[in-house]
């Protein structure tokens, strides 16, 4: 079987892009001959020793091309030339579906499968996206929240379930325990003015009372960078915290595995809102969360959206109401203030990955998805 996979970048960091990483590998275990269009990169890129094709020129004209969405007629157009050489096409983000549609003759076109994800289907401005992913055959939904919310433009026969994996060779516990930081927090994810929602705010502003309540000054790495990062160095400022919250920028994979392999506890503690129109905006899913569970680190994640699919609630961590500042502050404290706990559920947290969430278990869904066409 001839597949094409359409993604924005083919890079090795980032949730979207690991997925489609992780795509490209189970469609090859099964016997696929893939293709990997990377629709905005500008130079070709080899990833598990697979290289995609970038289509987008190099230099300046890129930024030109992608302002002006003249990338989705480039598409559009490839589409066309060259559709009936594959038997399957992959979409890796709803954004490309419509110039892939549009590119195809309905006449004679293999199917396509779409990946949804979270916001980008029914956040905001996900809706009219949505509408495109009635025209696939096949939904790939990382979540049961966003097969629900997505359900009522998408007939459930087509959508199907198939949760991320994580790379459990990768992300894994330190092989020196002694390495990990019983003082230190750590939060992973863009500082977007767009995104103030994964939970920030709160973990700076409680980082003086955690300190307090357990007679330590507590400290919050946080991975990751963008335009919301000088508000938020001014707020811990404010809270006179700012020798405490360690702002680390981007950082490479190997970083971020070591980063996870430190902290004491992965906190993410996800603020999901429904907007009087009807659209949400927060977190869909959350693939850090798995990633700090593969490397043996227990977690504080949300219970809104996807987020209380990611764990096992007091096992593997604790599921919080982020807008309770009492809830984040008490499932910090207790694994804070109990190491023997806290190596206990990170025990756990390794366990459940290895059963849940194995590139194997993602593997042999997207295998049966392929023979059953």
């Amino acid at each position: 079987m001839n597949i094409l996979l359409v993604v924005n970048h083919w890079a090795p960091t980032g949730g979207i892009e690991r997925m489609c990483t992780e795509t490209v590998s189970a469609f090859a275990g099964a016997g696929a001959d893939v293709t990997i269009w990377a629709v905005h990169d500008c130079e070709p890129r080899t990833i598990n020793n697979r290289t995609a094709i970038p289509l987008a020129p190099k230099g300046k004209p890129f930024r030109f091309l992608y302002f002006n969405r003249l990338w989705a007629r480039q598409l559009e157009m490839r589409i066309r030339r060259e559709a009936l050489r594959f038997d399957l096409i992959v979409v890796g983000h709803i954004y490309l579906l419509q110039p892939t549609i549009f590119g195809l003759d309905s006449a004679a076109r293999p199917p396509v499968w779409v990946w949804a994800y979270g916001l980008e289907v029914w956040g905001e401005f996900g809706r009219s996206n949505l509408m495109m992913a009635a025209h696939a055959q096949k939904v790939l939904s990382i979540s049961r929240f966003t097969s629900d919310q997505i359900s009522y433009a998408v007939p459930p026969d087509r959508i199907s379930l198939i949760p991320p994996a994580v790379d459990l060779d990768l992300f894994k516990p330190a092989d020196n325990l002694e390495s990990i930081d019983r003082d230190s927090l750590l939060i992973v994810g863009r500082l977007s003015k767009q995104e103030q929602y994964k939970g920030h705010d709160a973990l700076i502003r409680l980082l003086p009372k955690m300190s307090r309540s357990l007679s330590r000054p507590i400290h919050l790495r946080i991975v990751g960078d963008g335009d919301d990062r000088p508000r938020l160095e001014r707020l811990a400022k404010d809270v006179a915290v700012e020798e405490q919250v360690h702002f680390l920028g981007s950082v490479s994979l190997d970083d971020l595995v070591r980063e996870y392999q430190r902290c004491a506890v992965f906190a993410l503690p996800s603020i999901l809102t429904r907007h009087p129109t009807g659209p949400w905006t927060g977190e869909g899913f959350g693939i850090v969360y798995l990633e700090a569970q593969a490397c043996g680190r227990p977690i504080v994640a949300s219970i809104h959206g996807g987020a209380p699919e990611t764990l096992k609630n007091g096992e593997t961590g604790h599921a919080v109401d982020p807008l309770q500042d009492d809830e984040i502050l008490a499932a910090v404290s207790d694994i804070l203030s109990d190491p023997v706990k806290g190596a206990r559920m990170g025990r756990e947290a390794r366990a459940f990955m290895e059963t849940a969430f194995s590139s194997q278990r993602f593997h042999s869904q997207l295998t049966a998805l392929l023979n059953a066409i």
